[in-house]
């Protein structure tokens, strides 16, 4: 999908029209795939992530790796074409040799609060744009970084005639950490961190926050059993409780030590529930509290699991300000919450815009309604609801991808 809509946008509105001021603003853009394959593959353009995402849990390393795959194979190809070129002397092309570059992000959620900034303050609109980033919050933000306490909502049990219907409320999803070795206190509000040494389990004290009792975990587990802490088996030393030893191998048991994901990633899956463990356990094992494991480049669910990891340019607010401002196009590859923001960026600021829609999020963004007094509440109507936005101006058209392919864009600012 990425690639099909960066070839859109080159036929669409050309290298030169891309390239002008700033470049590309990619609205929600995530890690970046889009803005990389632009500053990369399309010469002289230059394009900019708009994410909320924190520049520390991004990594562009498998992006690159594969970049530079691709590069090696492109350039073999175009060598092997030439009339003088002789395989069996040839040096092979080093994938060392390919260049790259890194967009640059800002870290931010699209908003009218980002282009406006103090000007033309509208109330209503900022609630609704808080709703909108309390629903990204919830979906992606929120992945291992507060804790969780959902009640989910009380189901009906059915009856007989003339019974009362019993209604099942569901427990609640007490907090989980994120860190192996740290409980959370909910009564006091602290977390506790805890060592298993000798088959006895040890309280190393109550901490303010999670990384603190991480952080201490892991100085108890170094001192304890030193470098070779990071090639523990937590399950028997290292950590305050392991699984059961009746469990699966895939959860854990006899044959493999559990793993509990790293400080970014979670035990705790996105709805609060706790995550399966991961396996092979014996590539992630490092016998500390999983802060030090995604520091040590050892993270499970990271897509580089070792070596270097390519972190992004965080811009400051000045040049974030200076880039938004003087964008050349504003697009959008699935952007979720901030597909409405993009299309009224595009409108208020004259510029053109290429969108490819796919959430309707429509108990998020209940005031969405479309000219004929129907509320949007699924994809069709959130399409017909974008293109009434400047009606007769916003085109439409699809990828040769599979998915939610629906392209809106306008090309004149």
């Amino acid at each position: 999908m990425t690639t099909c809509f960066r070839k859109f946008l080159v036929e669409t509105f050309g290298l030169e029209r891309l390239g002008e001021g700033e470049g590309v603003l990619d609205v929600a853009g995530g890690k970046g795939q889009l803005s990389f394959e632009l500053v990369n593959l399309c010469r002289g353009v230059r394009s900019t992530v708009v994410d909320a995402r924190n520049t520390d849990t991004i990594n562009y390393r498998k992006i690159v790796d594969r970049h530079k795959r691709l590069a090696v194979k492109r350039r073999a190809h175009l060598r092997r074409k030439q009339p003088d070129f002789d395989e069996q002397n040839a040096v092979p092309i080093s994938v060392d040799s390919i260049p790259y570059e890194v967009p640059g992000h800002v870290v931010a959620y699209f908003g009218p609060d980002l282009w406006r900034r103090d000007r033309d303050r509208d109330p209503d609109r900022e609630k609704a744009q808080e709703r909108a980033r309390e629903s990204w919050e919830r979906g992606y933000g929120g992945k291992g970084r507060r804790e969780r306490e959902a009640t989910t909502s009380t189901t009906t049990t059915t009856t007989t005639e003339g019974e009362k219907p019993k209604e099942k409320k569901k427990k609640k999803v007490k907090p989980g950490s994120r860190y192996r070795g740290v409980a959370h206190d909910i009564v006091s509000g602290t977390w506790a961190a805890y060592i298993r040494q000798q088959g006895e389990t040890r309280c190393l004290g109550r901490f303010g926050s999670e990384v603190e009792a991480a952080k201490a975990f892991d100085a108890a587990s170094l001192e304890a059993f030193g470098p070779e802490a990071k090639g523990l088996n937590f399950r028997d030393e290292g950590v305050g409780k392991g699984p059961s030893p009746a469990a699966g191998e895939h959860a854990g048991g006899r044959h493999h030590a559990v793993v509990m994901g790293c400080w970014v990633c979670g035990p705790v899956g996105r709805g609060g529930e706790p995550q399966r463990a991961i396996q092979p356990a014996a590539k992630c094992d490092d016998g500390v509290s999983g802060y030090s494991q995604h520091k040590s480049f050892r993270c499970p669910h990271n897509a580089a699991r070792s070596g270097e990891q390519i972190r992004p340019r965080r811009l400051d607010p000045e040049e974030a300000a200076r880039v938004i401002a003087g964008c050349s196009v504003v697009v959008g590859l699935h952007p979720d919450q901030a597909t409405g923001d993009i299309v009224d960026f595009a409108l208020e600021t004259n510029k053109p815009f290429a969108l490819v829609p796919c959430c309707t999020f429509s108990q998020t963004f209940q005031d969405r309604v479309l000219a004929d007094g129907k509320r949007v509440s699924t994809y069709e109507d959130l399409l017909t609801w974008l293109r009434q936005k400047d009606d007769g101006r916003i085109k439409q058209t699809t990828l040769g991808a599979p998915g939610r392919n629906v392209v809106l864009y306008r090309t004149e600012g």
